[in-house]
């Protein structure tokens, strides 16, 4: 038999002296570490404005999808062995290891990262990133003509950024994605961008390590969370692996992570019975995107029908999260121009459900576009105020777990139905699932890669559409819809 390397043989020996559950874990990790090193590898590919990756993109989706796989035999390791300090300590260092080497890596056909540079630089020069669009702040247009200095003290301010650029900053600038609209990230996500730039000034790496220390913090509460509800801490496995988080946010540079401190501080502080201060963070989190705005209501489930309780908390939440959105939100009512207003209208990418909605009983419609999204926001908001009214009973066993699986209900329901179906959002979900680790979830986070076929086929493809995203949406759909009596006897149900 070929020996093992050296490194191996010492981490078995390690192992077998904790048990033979880490043995169990630490060939996981290793399996895990490698997947993670395939994705950097090839990500060298993918630079900017090359097309012919198609092939790229191939072993890109099997890497990525193999590296969900690999949440399967950490379930199962939770589910069978007894959760250590030890085997906490190897998840964590594994999950960061995994998190720096994306440090190292390529965007992979993502750039959504150079408005957030962008954005940081106009807030950390003390200006507005909602007054103007990235396109008006060139003093060189589009087309390559000069652009005559602006009377406004505002804008001028902001030509003058840019015209003392340097040329790679002056190309991070120039590839910011949708230049006329003005920037859709509400404030909190703002003060993030802004301080990647104090760190690192238009720089990538700057930007992963405020992402960096948001996913820490979030490590931290969920561990936190999950003593107070009486789960394993080793669930935190499920979020601290799950390849959507690290390569979503730690390869392509997605902020979307920002949000999950603010989620979990908000369950676990309600869990506490502080009620006050679990509104005040999900306000926060309202903050870093608006759609937790709809988890308000499962968040308060314990006092929906005390009227006395429950007024003032609503109160305390409308007034929390109206003063931190305010600055984004003075311009909405007033300006078209606005990115949040022109994709709340307009955009449509990677979405099931919402499609069939558009393509079908929708399209009798005079506007089936404006029909299928308000049927969407009602059936949202109508699915959050139901998980809160009748807190089912086969949601969780005690009402906190039902508080918190419901939460991660009325997300998944979100992404669902959705115009949107970014993979990156599905590190919402990924933030919640500890907290309610059902097979459909994890199915989820794994078939969350196929999005990547739209590079290769194009968003009005019919495989593309009708193939490739059903099959990413239906089948965790489906395992989410098995009756709870048939999936507790299933191998991967639910665990402790």
């Amino acid at each position: 038999m070929r020996p093992q390397p050296r490194p191996i043989r010492s981490l078995n020996r390690l192992a077998k002296f904790r048990g033979a559950g880490s043995v169990v874990l630490l060939r996981i990790a290793m399996l895990f570490l490698a997947i993670c090193a395939g994705v950097v590898y090839i990500s060298r590919e993918f630079t900017y404005g090359r097309w012919d990756i198609d092939p790229y993109i191939y072993q890109y989706i099997g890497l990525a999808m193999a590296g969900g796989l690999i949440l399967f035999g950490l379930f199962g390791w939770i589910k069978r062995y007894k959760a250590t300090r030890f085997a906490l300590g190897i998840v964590f260092i594994i999950g960061l290891c995994a998190r720096l080497m994306m440090f190292m890596s390529t965007p992979i056909l993502e750039d959504d990262w150079h408005r957030y540079l962008w954005d940081g630089a106009v807030v950390a020069n003390g200006l507005d990133p909602y007054e103007f669009a990235p396109a008006e702040a060139s003093p060189i247009d589009r087309l390559g003509q000069q652009v005559d200095w602006s009377e406004d003290p505002s804008l001028l301010a902001l030509q003058e950024l840019t015209d003392g650029l340097s040329q790679e900053e002056y190309e991070v600038y120039w590839r910011v994605n949708y230049p006329y609209y003005k920037t859709i990230y509400p404030p909190i996500a703002q003060g993030a961008f802004g301080a990647a730039h104090f760190i690192a000034p238009f720089n990538l790496n700057g930007w992963r390590m405020v992402l960096l220390l948001f996913d820490l913090a979030s490590f931290a509460l969920i561990v936190w969370a999950l003593g107070l509800f009486g789960r394993s801490y080793m669930w935190v496995g499920l979020y601290w692996w799950n390849p959507v988080v690290i390569f979503e946010v730690f390869n392509a540079g997605h902020m979307d992570v920002l949000i999950v401190p603010f989620l979990i501080g908000a369950i676990g502080l309600a869990k506490l019975e502080r009620l006050h201060l679990a509104v005040v963070a999900l306000a926060g989190a309202a903050a870093v995107k608006l759609w937790p705005i709809l988890l308000a209501p499962v968040l308060v489930r314990k006092v929906m029908f005390d009227v006395k309780r429950l007024i003032p908390l609503a109160a305390l939440f409308c007034v929390v999260a109206f003063v931190l959105l305010w600055p984004q939100l003075r311009y909405i009512w007033t300006d078209p121009d606005q990115g949040l207003v022109a994709y709340s209208e307009a955009w449509r990418r990677h979405a099931f459900l919402y499609s069939v909605l558009v393509e079908g009983p929708f399209r009798w419609f005079g506007d089936p576009i404006i029909a299928a999204r308000q049927f969407v926001m009602l059936s949202v908001a109508g699915g959050a105020l139901w998980f809160a009214w009748r807190n089912p009973t086969w949601i969780g066993k005690t009402e906190a777990d039902r508080m918190a699986a419901g939460m991660l209900a009325v997300t998944a329901l979100l992404l669902f139905l959705s115009p949107t179906g970014y993979p990156w959002y599905q590190v919402w979900v990924a933030g919640l699932i500890p907290f309610a680790p059902r097979l459909g979830y994890i199915v989820f986070t794994i078939m969350a890669p196929l999005y990547y076929f739209r590079f290769v086929f194009g968003d009005t493809d019919v495989v593309y559409q009708w193939v490739l995203v059903p099959i990413a949406f239906a089948i965790p759909l489906l395992l989410l819809l098995v009756p709870e009596r048939v999936y507790r006897s299933l191998p991967y149900g639910d665990g402790d």
